[in-house]
């Protein structure tokens, strides 16, 4: 809420802007003062702790060092008495002289100022001096005996089997404890307990009380507090130290809380007195300002109207306060600023224009890319129809349609890919890979295109039991989308080498070719997405620029690293992937897609094929005939239950996108009819999601289209196979 809000609109301007100042300065000067109070107030009770503690640690040494000298005194008496008052006494060993003894012991009793005192030899008394000594510990040191309000210390100190024991009065130590060095006021307190609380100095009261807090603190060596009530129930900032030369006792040192809070009390006059200066001072200021800075305000709001008609080439006048000429540099910046917001508001609409060109174009890729292949697909299906081709030329028909059909998998399956890291949805099943293994997969895969360039892929490796924990499939996505990229941009008869080796706990494949290199510009955004050198440095062929980006995800995804170097163009490119190595080698090889199965493996299968799309129905039925199998087709999902309530099938092949019915609700109909054959989803959904749907809908294997046609025979052979002994294939 605004202060201006508060005031009548009548108000002039000037009377608007003194009583906000004046406001403004009171406030401020309040808010000061309070804080200024505040820590001062905690800066002298901290101070007061301070002390406290300094006052418990100079009376502890003070203490310490008089006791240890009385007691190095003792120690120094008994040495002097044993060499003049002890004599040898032959079996006993040794002998005093006792008048010897009582004569030195009464001197050093008045030396010491001590109330008693007795020597013993071998629990024998040789000499007393004084009054009674009382009882003490068997070691050397002091302890204390209090009766009432009467406190003695007892002193034991030992040479070989003599021993001295004194015994004094409190005199000295409360001399000591009611020494005001260091204390700012007579109500400050430094007092002597014992264990128990009971006061072993004096207190500042006649009472009989045992400070049984203060010990219990003590014993805790409790420094929260920083005020606590005293015994006379006074607020006091405390502190407590126990007594190193008095075992058992604690010095507790209890500084006025109100003494400490002294000096804030002048600091609160003080600051109340400069506010109140400050607060005239400020208002008479404020007036100044006031009637100073409302003149031009109002040419000011003349201009102001100017401009939101649009006259932004208006002058702006420019005079008053410091704070009045801001505002007009504001305002007169303001025509300026709109026709720069209008500038770069037409720079965005180029940059917006210019990135529906990029998408334009991406798309006009995307569509050569997958038109491309349609070419040579439709091309040589037209040619086939015609039948007049002998067989030669038919194989080359079917090599090329399968190269155009196999390019757009992996066009599709990038995108794929490339979604489902966009979204965090890319999932990866890892288990411990031979990379021989994924390797020579790789390798396979790209062999038909490096032969057809006459490029030679020459592999090395160092170990072939060298095992990483990673996703077999993924790793081999890696591997071939290098060795595709580098048999696509090395020339005929060049050569690409493959190396895996171990580095010192790691595994670097590289990838090196001897093809057009890589410009030292482009180098660092070789692994972008969408990334493409320029087309007339590179060949023709060049693609949506995600494979690479894709390598280094997946690499990242597993934990390592990869790297692209080149000496430059027509120089080659070397790509070096790094992972983690997995200590423990494989019993068997980790590649899943090889299940095994031959054409004649297929014989005496009974197969249904269910697909709405006559084209993909008729090439599956084609395929697993020539393989051996015994097919049977169906269009639709009512008409594959007719078949199946007309002659059984060893295996079932769905699609799952249909028109009436789709495949999921088929196949749970079927398993809740009884229908146990396995059954294999053939579907385009080729997200992961997808197979777990599919999974949960009754398939056992889950193929996405198009599909590899040995690897929809080996699925077959690994179904069939289960049926005899009871192992499920994984879904794939």
């Amino acid at each position: 809420m605004k202060l201006s809000s508060f005031l009548p609109r009548s108000i002039s301007l000037t009377a608007q802007l003194l009583l906000t100042f004046a406001v403004l300065v009171a406030v401020t000067a309040i808010l000061l003062g309070v804080f200024a109070y505040t820590d001062s107030i905690d800066k002298l009770i901290d101070a007061a702790r301070h002390d406290a503690r300094v006052t418990a640690t100079t009376r502890d040494q003070l203490l310490t060092l008089l006791l240890e000298s009385r007691q190095r005194r003792a120690a120094g008496f008994l040495e002097r008495a044993e060499s003049i008052c002890g004599e040898p006494a032959g079996r006993r060993g040794y002998g005093w002289d006792e008048d010897c003894v009582q004569a030195m012991l009464t001197e050093f009793l008045t030396t010491e100022r001590a109330t008693g005192a007795a020597l013993t030899f071998r629990d024998r008394t040789v000499g007393v001096a004084g009054g009674p000594v009382g009882e003490t510990a068997g070691s050397d040191g002091w302890t204390v005996a209090a009766k009432g309000r009467l406190v003695d210390y007892i002193m034991a100190a030992t040479r070989g089997d003599a021993r001295l024991v004194l015994r004094f009065d409190s005199t000295d130590v409360v001399s000591l404890f009611s020494d005001s060095t260091g204390l700012a006021t007579p109500v400050d307190e430094v007092i002597l307990i014992d264990a128990g609380g009971r006061p072993l100095t004096p207190l500042q009261t006649t009472k009989v009380i045992t400070l049984t807090s203060e010990a219990d603190q003590c014993r805790r060596s409790d420094t929260r507090q920083s005020v606590m009530t005293s015994y006379a129930g006074d607020p006091v900032v405390p502190a407590f130290r126990r007594a190193r030369a008095l075992p058992g006792t604690c010095i507790v040192v209890l500084l006025s809380e109100a003494a400490a809070r002294a000096p804030a009390r002048s600091l609160r006059y003080d600051l109340a007195g400069q506010g109140l200066t400050f607060i005239v001072i400020g208002i008479l200021l404020s007036l100044f300002a006031a009637q100073f800075v409302a003149a031009p305000v109002t040419r000011l709001a003349q201009t102001a109207r100017a401009l939101q008609a649009g006259d932004f080439g208006k002058p702006v006048p420019i005079a008053g306060p410091s704070e009045v000429r801001d505002l007009g540099r504001a305002v007169a910046g303001m025509a300026k600023d709109i026709a720069e917001l209008v500038t770069r508001e037409k720079a965005a609409r180029r940059e917006a224009e210019a990135a529906n060109r990029s998408k334009d174009q991406f798309l006009a890729m995307l569509s050569h890319e997958l038109r491309t292949p349609l070419t040579a697909i439709r091309g040589w299906a037209h040619t086939l129809k015609t039948g007049r081709m002998d067989p030669e030329r038919v194989q080359r028909a079917a090599a090329a349609i399968e190269r155009g059909a196999e390019a757009q998998r992996r066009l599709i399956e990038d995108l794929l890919d490339v979604t489902g890291i966009a979204a965090g949805r890319i999932r990866m099943e890892r288990v411990p890979t031979r990379l021989a293994a994924v390797v020579e997969a790789a390798v396979d895969a790209v062999g038909p295109r490096a032969d057809e360039k006459d490029v030679h892929i020459g592999v090395d490796m160092d170990d072939a039991r060298l095992t990483v924990h990673a996703d077999p499939q993924r790793i081999q996505q890696v591997i071939w989308n290098l060795l595709w990229n580098a048999v696509k941009f090395t020339p005929s008869g060049g050569r690409v080498t493959v190396r895996v080796r171990n580095v010192g706990g790691l595994v670097e494949v590289t990838v090196t070719d001897n093809g057009i290199g890589i410009d030292a510009e482009f180098l660092p955004h070789v692994f972008g997405w969408f990334r493409r050198a320029d087309r007339d440095a590179r060949t023709a062929n060049q693609g949506l620029g995600l494979g690479l980006a894709l390598v280094r995800q997946l690499v990242e995804l597993h934990g390592g690293s990869v790297r692209a170097e080149s000496g430059g163009r027509n120089a080659g490119a070397t790509f070096v992937v790094t992972l983690p190595l997995h200590e423990e080698a494989l019993t068997a090889d980790p590649d899943r897609s090889g299940q095994g199965g031959s054409a004649d493996s297929l014989a005496s299968i009974r197969v249904l094929v269910v697909d709405d799309d006559p084209g993909s129905r008729e090439a599956v039925r084609v395929l697993l005939e020539q393989a051996g199998a015994d097919v049977e087709t169906a269009a639709s999902a009512d008409e594959a239950r007719r078949c199946l309530r007309s002659a059984a099938a060893d295996v079932l092949i769905s699609d799952i996108a249909m028109d009436e019915e789709n495949g999921y609700a088929l196949m749970q109909s079927l398993r809740t009819d009884g229908f146990t054959q396995p059954a294999i989803a053939l579907t385009a959904y080729a997200r992961r999601e997808d197979a777990e749907k599919a999974q949960a809908a009754g398939f056992d294997v889950h193929l996405p289209k198009p599909v590899d046609p040995e690897v929809l025979i080996s699925v077959l052979v690994a179904l069939c196979k289960r049926e005899s002994s009871g192992s499920l294939p994984p879904i794939l």
